[in-house]
């Protein structure tokens, strides 16, 4: 099964609006409405950054100052809050814009349109679209851009990264029917977005000819897209229950008052070492050593050996730092408090050999005491992450711990022979979830594919 790109999951997330926007404009190509270039009905222009980024100067101010990602956590329209601000001299750097300006992302994340409901300053990667000529109005130009921002994607020149040019917008074609069909389409989509957004006792309007069929399809792609986001809801609420059924499986079995607890430090047969801080390199020459998330992506805490890029490091430095069968690594620094202090097992299962970064700790359990296996189910409970957590601090962003601090936590020690029993317990259950995982995830993969048959049929006219 074709797996869907991220601008068509994108595409399908807002599956109706994106829908009736194809469709009316669509429609607005094939009939006899004139068509001219944008940049003949309006002024395109591009941003501005000032430079040093976080100088003083220019940052830090009252000024708001618009971000992509304000553009991307925005629901709807509008752009209401910034996370970040100029200052007047930041603003002379920059363009000033007035609330009520069309913008559109240009660079990265290419083509996603927004209006401005506060006056603010845009960076070089947005467009702005000012002196709107009569004939065209700002919200039916919005949703031309929802309309053509998978074409976009498709032909923004791509350097470093992808990058829509205002050559590029000034030339682009749209139809320009009369703005009392232009204010009937961006009222009709309008309505269509509030009720994705869960307001649907507001009811579509009826279009005029040529889009009278319109409304039809659209109601119909809508009931269609809410029984599939339906089935995709519950399918993700118990793919979330299987995660939750394993942890609450894990806590209730470790939860044993009569084993004894002993400090980790207690039951490590070395020193615990931080990896190799040099920038390690995306290809060869070198030898493999794991990215940070190589210990932290998987939910069943065992290393992912394919995650890793390349270093050039000395024999000393090899054989120092390289893993072995049963090693433990955990995270000691990362954004994601979950992954902060996680403890991931290298079991050597794709027989290379890895070396590890700094913000990875390695920790080497004695078998004579306790199980690695054993130990990371431990040290991953829910008793254990509570202490680890509560070690925690931010610094620039960053959530932290050292291995002082974990090596400080108390892990329950039963019997070996115990231990064994858990762990054989663990993985078949572990085994058990993970089938269950691929079977949901597949069967949410087909209700995907659904979702451009829906499309295909909508504009050949057959819902």
């Amino acid at each position: 099964m074709t797996k869907l790109t991220a601008a068509q999951k994108r595409f399908f997330k807002n599956a109706t609006l994106n829908i009736a926007a194809q469709l009316i404009f669509r429609k607005l190509e094939e009939s006899k409405f004139p068509k001219k270039n944008l940049g003949d009905v309006c002024t395109v222009c591009r941003g501005g950054s000032p430079r040093p980024k976080g100088d003083p100067k220019y940052f830090g101010g009252s000024i708001p100052w618009i971000m992509i990602s304000d553009a991307s956590n925005s629901p709807g329209k509008y752009i209401y809050s910034t996370s970040e601000t100029v200052t007047e001299e930041g603003a002379k750097k920059s363009r000033l814009l007035k609330a009520g300006t069309l913008v559109v992302t240009n660079s990265a994340t290419i083509g996603l349109p927004k209006i401005l409901g506060v006056d603010g300053c845009i960076h070089d990667g947005f467009l702005a679209f000012l002196d709107l000529s009569q004939d065209i109005e700002r919200d039916f130009l919005y949703y031309f851009f929802i309309y053509t921002r998978t074409y976009l994607e498709k032909i923004a020149p791509e350097t470093t990264q992808k990058n829509l040019n205002t050559n590029i917008a000034n030339f682009l074609k749209l139809p320009i029917p009369d703005t009392d069909l232009q204010k009937a389409i961006y009222t009709f989509l309008e309505v269509v977005e509030s009720r994705q957004q869960g307001f649907t006792k507001n009811r579509l309007p009826n279009l005029p000819f040529p889009l009278s069929d319109v409304k039809r399809i659209v109601a119909r792609v809508e009931e269609l897209v809410g029984k599939v986001e339906e089935v995709r809801s519950l399918r993700q609420k118990a793919l979330k229950e299987t995660d939750i059924l394993l942890t609450r499986a894990i806590t209730t079995i470790l939860d044993n008052d009569e084993w004894e607890e002993l400090p980790l430090n207690k039951l490590l047969r070395e020193n615990s070492l931080n990896g190799l801080s040099p920038r390690p390199s995306e290809t060869p020459p070198g030898l493999p050593i794991l990215r940070i998330s190589a210990a932290t992506s998987k939910a069943d805490a065992i290393i992912d050996e394919a995650d890793f890029k390349y270093l050039e490091v000395s024999e000393q430095d090899a054989v120092k730092y390289k893993l072995e069968p049963g090693d433990l690594l955990a995270c000691r620094y990362n954004g994601n408090l979950h992954y902060t202090g996680k403890f991931a097992l290298y079991k050597a299962y794709s027989g290379k050999e890895h070396l590890y970064p700094d913000k990875l700790i390695r920790f080497r359990v004695d078998t004579n005491n306790i199980m690695p296996e054993f130990a990371r189910l431990a040290l991953n409970s829910a008793k254990c992450r509570k202490i680890i957590e509560s070690f925690c601090a931010t610094t620039a962003g960053n959530i932290g711990l050292s291995a002082g601090n974990l090596k400080t936590v108390p892990v329950p020690v039963p019997p070996l022979l115990e231990q064994r029993r858990i762990v054989a317990y663990f993985e078949e259950l572990q085994t058990k979830v993970d089938t269950m995982k691929r079977l949901r995830e597949q069967a949410m993969r087909e209700l995907d594919a659904l979702l451009p048959s829906i499309l295909d049929k909508a504009f050949k006219g057959e819902l």
